[in-house]
This record gives structure tokens, C-alpha cells and sequence, in this order.
């Protein structure tokens, strides 16, 4: 189903954020949290690639993006489809212009082993939901979360170049991979945009989860 694919896309990306200044002596998982917590608010651009595991592209998607820490995000494409993504903190909307259509689903960020956790969950217990490496290459450095309990996804890369997130990197069972580049970051967003009313005449679907 478009939609169901489009949802596990995106949170399994995904993604975003901030300036920051990682500590060399703290273990890997202190860096990461340390990095995700000084978030709060940002917004910017993103192009995301999935490809096969032959290294195929089979999709590319462009647009916006914006996130507010608790459990608030947006995410909007508008390329090649317009269709947006919207978590007001009790559901998880997604709006699909072409089709007229809404759905919606609960989720419970907190709870969750999806990527989405570390752009607007609670970062305290990564250790007990990833065993998290890091590699330094100059002013780059690359976290590598592995989950620790069955999930669909086999690895996620968090990069970071020069102390602001560039790129997210997710690996799935199958072999396909998805990889979101992040440009235009800002640390503001208006809070408006994570609301999300459907337009009249809009047909109104529970998404199955």
C-alpha cells in the first residue's frame, strides 16, 4: 500500500537538526545523546534516495521538513508527489493532495524502535534499544545504531559533519537502503506547523498498523 510504504520511509529516516559541539571523551552513546538532546526546534530541506541492494535508485523524493521536540514533526514532500506527513502529538497524519485522501494512525514516538525516536523521542535509553559505534574521519562522525531487538530495520547511520547533521543512512533486511541528505537547517519553526486540519471534501481514512 503507497501509504503504509510512504509512512515506514519516512520513520525509518527519519529526520533533521542543529549546530553542536560533540565531547571526544564521552562513549558513543553519551556523543549521540548529548547531540539529539541540545535539540529542540529546527526546519529545513531534504532529498531522500531509496535504492536496491544491487545499488539501483527506485525512488527519489525532495522537500521540507520541520520538527519540535517532544513528539512534534512535519515532513512534506513535493517532489515528485505532494503528499505531508504530520505528528501534532496524538496522531500522524498523512495528506495525499492527488488522491484527496487522509489517513491517520496513533503512535506512540516514546515507545517506539523506529529512527524516529532519535529526532523527537526521548534519547535517555538508547543503550537499551541500540548498540551504538561511532567512527570519527576528520570533522566527521558517524554513529552506526544497531537495534537490539527484531525490527525492519537493520542498521541506521547518523552522520554529522563538522557538529551539524548532514546525512541519515537506514539499512532494511531486504537490501534496499535509504539515505536523506539535510541542507538549509534552522533552529526555528513555527509551532502552526504542526497541525494539521483535513480540507473539506477530503476523504478520511484509519490507517491499519
Amino acid at each position: 500500500m503507497k501509504y503504509k510504504i510512504f509512512l515506514k520511509i519516512w520513520l525509518v529516516t527519519g529526520l533533521l537538526l542543529f549546530t553542536l559541539v560533540t565531547r571526544a571523551d564521552n562513549n558513543p552513546a553519551e556523543q549521540l545523546a548529548t547531540l539529539l538532546n541540545a535539540l529542540q526546534t529546527t526546519q529545513g530541506s531534504f532529498e531522500q534516495v531509496v535504492s536496491s541492494q544491487e545499488g539501483k535508485i527506485l525512488q527519489t523524493t525532495s522537500g521540507t521538513f520541520a520538527l519540535h521536540r517532544p513528539g512534534l514533526f512535519r515532513w512534506q514532500t513535493l517532489n515528485p508527489n505532494a503528499q505531508l506527513l504530520v505528528a501534532d502529538g496524538h496522531k500522524v497524519w498523512l495528506y495525499d493532495r492527488d488522491l484527496n485522501q487522509a489517513s491517520w494512525f496513533k503512535e506512540e514516538v516514546n515507545n517506539s524502535q523506529s529512527p524516529a525516536i532519535l529526532l523527537v523521542g526521548q534519547v535517555q535509553d538508547l543503550t537499551k534499544l541500540y548498540r551504538i559505534t561511532v567512527t570519527n574521519n576528520g570533522d566527521e562522525a558517524v554513529f552506526t545504531l544497531k537495534p537490539r531487538q527484531s525490527s525492519f530495520f537493520e542498521q541506521v547511520q547518523v552522520i554529522f559533519a563538522a557538529d551539524t547533521l548532514s546525512t541519515m543512512k537506514i539499512n532494511d533486511h531486504l537490501g534496499q537502503s535509504i539515505t536523506i541528505d539535510f541542507s538549509d537547517l534552522d533552529d526555528h519553526a513555527d509551532l502552526n506547523l504542526f497541525h494539521f486540519t483535513p480540507p473539506k471534501g477530503v476523504d478520511l481514512v484509519q490507517a491499519a498498523v
